[in-house]
């Protein structure tokens, strides 16, 4: 993808149309963390299981939806759809606050975590296509790092609405603030468009819209194993964080404000810590955020089982807070650079159902072994989930392009295009390097494009003759 599309961009340009709605959103998602339970348990009188249920459809949807969200965003364009998005997520919150049974609750959650999953892709296309690869890292852990306050004062807020207000109540002013948030991105200026309108023109079909995903996950099948790989084990082990943490304090026997204290300690340093994992990421470079990263959270999960005080359990609290502060943004920026330019959309789409395998996963996973076994054991395993920092520093390949370094533009790597396929010619009946109906042939293609890399007609005609007729390797040379 392009390095520097905005030369002169600033940080101040992504208050309005980014940061604040997304401290809206994320106020409003962590207000409902608060009433939902309070909601299904309470008011709706289902059980334990229904509540997990109802939380689990949230992650599914969003989940279920990232291909067609991508698509979307790619033919209206983000700011259309992050506005609607926010506009149906505060619909549908209404609705879930007259909800008269579980039953009619549960496609309400689907539908709102599809929903909140169009925003986010929304709104990383939108930062995709304003921030230069130099800056993006700091400006997604900014992002993250807004997010994780909002998330700090959302809890509190919910609870004393939900005292003061009722329930149903409270979830209506969830509702309110997914409006506001939708009419803030409505009113931003989008500074994307016309570049998107210069870049792409008379490329509607894959360049707006995305490609189909076979096609792309064909295309760029091995950035969505290596990176998407290591962005599962690092979602498992920050879900395993905030599940283990709160089992081994209520193991302990601990009060409720002090299980709250512990939890508190880990987010706190949390929050203080995004600024470094986004200087991390645009001065070192992503690798660095992703092995630290595991390593911490590894190192805590280890550490955990003799943290059998208040003080110590803090401690180690502390130490994971610390791991997942340092990734703040890691995931959404390892997409970003990976995006190519020419169906950045599609591609995110993609990048997401691969990513949230680990937002399912990772509360499975704790429940299963810590029911099964125990939580030293469960601990254990988590553990060795930090070992992905072996595969960050070996397989997974480094996407930070400094300002100034290869002209703005990152290296790609040799993909064969079949250009039997391509040009409808048989490559064979003509010896390399010869003219004929092969340079004819690829005279038609203006420019081969994979992974938003192209390369012209000529080059690729002189080319041929390199290739043996095997195929001609995109952005080569």
């Amino acid at each position: 993808m392009e390095a520097n599309r905005a030369p002169d961009f600033r940080f101040s340009s992504l208050i309005w149309p980014i940061y604040l709605p997304g401290v809206l959103c994320a106020l409003c998602r962590t207000i409902e963390l608060t009433v939902l339970p309070l909601l299904v348990l309470s008011d709706l009188e289902a059980g334990d299981t229904l509540l997990g249920t109802t939380l689990a459809l949230d992650g599914l949807g969003g989940l279920c939806f990232s291909v067609p969200s991508g698509w979307i965003t790619g033919k209206i364009g983000p700011r259309a759809a992050g506005a609607c998005s926010m506009f149906l997520y505060g619909f549908l919150s209404l609705a879930c606050c007259f909800a008269p049974t579980i039953w009619r609750l549960l496609p309400l959650r689907f539908a709102c975590g599809a929903s909140y999953g169009l925003f986010n892709i929304a709104r990383q296309v939108w930062m995709a296509s304003m921030v230069p690869n130099a800056k993006s890292g700091r400006s997604i852990a900014l992002l993250g790092g807004v997010s994780r306050v909002a998330g700090i004062v959302g809890p509190p807020l919910g609870g004393l609405q939900a005292r003061y207000m009722g329930t149903r109540e409270a979830l209506g002013t969830v509702a309110v603030g997914a409006v506001l948030s939708g009419i803030v991105v409505l009113l931003a200026q989008d500074a994307s468009e016309e570049e998107e309108e210069e870049g792409d023109a008379g490329t509607p079909t894959t360049t707006a819209a995305g490609t189909g995903f076979v096609a792309i996950v064909h295309a760029h099948w091995r950035v969505l194993f290596s990176a998407g790989l290591f962005c599962i084990m690092l979602t498992v082990l920050r879900k395993g964080r905030d599940l283990l943490l709160a089992l081994s304090a209520y193991d302990m026997g601990l009060e409720r404000d002090q299980i709250g204290t512990v939890l508190g300690v880990a987010y706190l340093v949390d929050t203080c810590l995004f600024p470094v994992s986004g200087l991390l990421m645009d001065k070192v470079g992503r690798k660095a955020n992703g092995i630290l990263a595991s390593c911490g959270m590894g190192l805590a999960f280890f550490l955990l089982p003799l943290g059998r005080t208040f003080g110590l359990l803090c401690l180690v609290a502390a130490l994971g807070g610390a791991g997942n502060g340092v990734s703040s943004g890691l995931i959404n920026t390892l997409g970003t650079d990976a995006a190519p330019a020419a169906y950045r959309s599609g591609f995110l789409g993609v990048f997401h159902v691969v990513t949230a395998i680990g937002e399912v996963l990772g509360p499975v996973l704790t429940g299963v072994i810590s029911e099964q076994f125990d939580l030293v054991v469960a601990a254990m395993v988590f553990g060795c989930c930090g070992l992905s920092a072996l595969w960050m520093a070996c397989a997974v390949k480094e996407t930070l392009v400094r300002e100034g370094e290869e002209g703005g533009q990152t290296r790609e790597e040799p993909v064969f295009l079949p250009l039997e396929e391509i040009a409808g010619t048989n490559l064979e009946e003509e010896a390399p390097g010869e003219s004929g109906p092969v340079d004819s042939a690829v005279s038609d293609v203006p420019a081969l494009v994979v992974g938003g890399g192209g390369i012209p007609a000529q080059e690729g005609s002189r080319l041929l003759g390199d290739s043996g007729g095997r195929g001609l390797p995109a952005g080569a040379r």
